[in-house]
């Protein structure tokens, strides 16, 4: 936490312009600075009766905000800290009879109830679309919706939700936009909020961002708004989110633009690949590092995957005994680390099995967390995770949906192997037990010729093996075993032990310690990431990951990987040569 102010820090807490921009790069202190900015507007006029509103991209964010903001203030009456889809949901609880809604609106948070919506509300118009291709339809809309772009079945679909009285997540934006622009709510919102703040800025998606100016309406607007985000560190543009957002704001509204360019988290050697990762991404300014730590970057090569996952376990037991070698430290800085300083990431959650192995081995806590995209890694592997949510819930248009979407990526692969079809697994699946089913499916696809599916298979083995240790046989139904890998996916956030993330689930993260593993060519860059924008993203998602550490930056690959033919060498990957030309990392 920061107690003194930089001056460029201090330039955004005294801003008075009714628009800003503040580039915040990785480590620059931007939630203390909002906090330190809010607290200076409230002191300024102590008796105003105006509210500051503050939207971050999660509800983790804003609850961090928040106690950040409550830290400072003490009274936060007069603040709000919330998502945007929160606020948007406040807004339409307020005024959206305005729009035809009851005044409580049911909210669809599952799939399957957007589903069986779509599908009754077309049958009864005389059209059938059955549940499976309204599952894929749905996909649509809403990347469709959080881009505001036009999409076949939006009509109907917005049609079907105002007829129910209800909204699902993108109808939470598109409505209070509505009721936004009628001019008296605007007027309303201007006399509460006089102060806007946008944390995460970089996630903004089209859709939230016109909400947002909205709220504005045109320049020059009686309400202030702040952006603050950081177009590095843009790692969800899959979900609609567009970086862009950020100068298309600052170019409308003639914002003042501030940069937070001194890294307070950052030793020398992490921040200067950082820098390495940034110009690859077409910033060429440079962090400057307040901490006189020298830190350390090491790059490691292992002979294989079980080698690397060891070596880092070893390197984990290394740090928990004798902390941070005085070499990577400031003068008089401490070194001893505890087990959650130590962060394991990994661009998908199969490339953590050889490290969460070879910690339980050496008995060293940890908890293993990933976003639910990044479990599987191949096509066949989440066609396994939906069969097992069908066999839960086989009523559930959704978990129908989903299987039916990925095993067109199963039966893909399927074709060409002399094996049992897609369709015959599910069969084989309906007689067995849930105890019977990896077991079936590692009969059925053993021969399937997809070296990511392997990957897959082992991990969800994995699990299931911990399954079955952590439940009694009368308790192992299809229902808890989704359960566990809900839990095995998102993790336990408060419990003791060394991190296991995927990038995905680092974000806004910090350790002392990190290293990443899974560095060759196909897992970090991702091998489904093809098209120029994707490969792009990846980058984004290198640059999270080298930035979450403050001392140690260890990188590492397995030299031969276990392929369906035999062992393999992979490619390194092409972020380690970012690293090493930047004259970081030994060679291990």
């Amino acid at each position: 936490m920061i107690h003194t102010l930089t001056a460029e820090q201090q330039e955004v807490v005294d801003a008075d312009d009714p628009a800003i921009v503040v580039t915040a790069s990785a480590g620059s202190g931007k939630t203390d600075v909002i906090a330190h900015r809010v607290e200076r507007i409230l002191r300024d006029e102590p008796s105003a009766s105006f509210r500051v509103l503050a939207v971050s991209y999660t509800v983790k964010a804003a609850d961090e905000l928040a106690e950040r903001l409550r830290d400072r203030v003490g009274d936060v009456r007069r603040i709000e800290a919330e998502t945007i889809h929160a606020f948007a949901h406040s807004l339409v609880r307020q005024h959206g009879t305005w729009e035809g809604l009851p005044p409580e609106p049911e909210v669809l948070h599952r799939d399957e109830d957007r589903v069986e919506l779509l599908t009754s509300w077309l049958a009864q118009a005389g059209r059938r679309l059955d549940s499976d291709s309204a599952g894929d339809e749905l996909r649509r809309l809403d990347l469709a919706r959080a881009r505001r772009t036009e999409t076949p079945l939006l009509h109907e679909y917005n049609e079907a939700l105002l007829a129910r009285g209800a909204l699902d997540y993108p109808a939470m934006l598109e409505v209070a936009s509505r009721l936004v622009a009628r001019e008296w709510v605007r007027t309303q919102l201007s006399q509460t909020y006089r102060h806007v703040i946008v944390d995460e800025a970089q996630n903004l998606t089209p859709a939230q961002f016109h909400l947002l100016i909205s709220i504005l309406g045109t320049p020059p607007s009686p309400v202030s708004a702040m952006l603050v985000g950081d177009e590095k560190q843009s790692i969800v543009q899959f979900a609609g989110a567009d970086p862009g957002l950020i100068k298309r704001f600052e170019v409308e509204y003639s914002a003042r633009r501030i940069e937070l360019t001194v890294n307070f988290r950052s030793s020398a050697a992490i921040a200067q690949v950082a820098d390495a990762v940034a110009a690859r991404l077409g910033d060429e300014s440079r962090l400057r590092v307040a901490s006189a730590a020298a830190g350390l970057v090491e790059v490691e090569r292992e002979p294989s995957e079980q080698a690397e996952g060891e070596a880092v376990a070893n390197w984990v037991e290394e740090m928990l005994h004798s902390g941070i070698p005085d070499i990577a430290l400031a003068v008089g800085e401490k070194g001893p680390v505890a087990a959650e300083d130590i962060a394991i990431l990994a661009r998908s959650a199969a490339a953590l099995r050889w490290t969460s192995d070879a910690l339980a081995a050496a008995n060293i806590p940890h908890v293993v967390a990933s976003d639910a995209r990044d479990w599987m890694s191949s096509g066949l592997g989440r066609a396994v995770v939906d069969l097992i949510a069908f066999r839960a819930g086989p009523g559930h248009p959704s978990t129908r949906s989903h299987l039916v979407q990925t095993a067109r990526v199963g039966v893909d692969a399927l074709e060409a192997s002399p094996v049992l079809g897609f369709t015959d697994l599910v069969v084989a699946s309906e007689a067995g037990e849930p105890v019977q089913l990896l077991t079936a499916v590692a009969g059925l696809l053993n021969s399937v010729a997809e070296d990511p599916w392997l990957d897959d298979k082992a991990l969800l083995e994995h699990t299931w093996q911990q399954f079955l240790d952590r439940t009694p046989v009368a308790e192992r139904t299809y229902v808890n075993l989704q359960l566990h890998i809900a839990r095995t996916q998102r993790g336990e956030p408060s419990a003791p032990g060394v991190r296991l993330l995927t990038v995905h689930k680092s974000q806004g993260k910090e350790f002392r310690a990190v290293s990443v593993v899974g560095l060759n060519q196909g897992q970090f860059p991702d091998f489904r990431q093809t098209s120029p924008e994707e490969k792009r993203a990846e980058l984004h998602c290198f640059y999270v990951a080298v930035t979450r550490a403050s001392r140690i930056l260890r990188l590492s690959r397995a030299l031969v990987r276990q392929g369906r033919n035999g062992p393999w060498e992979p490619q390194e990957s092409e972020f380690l040569a970012v690293v090493l030309a930047a004259g970081r990392g030994g060679a291990g």
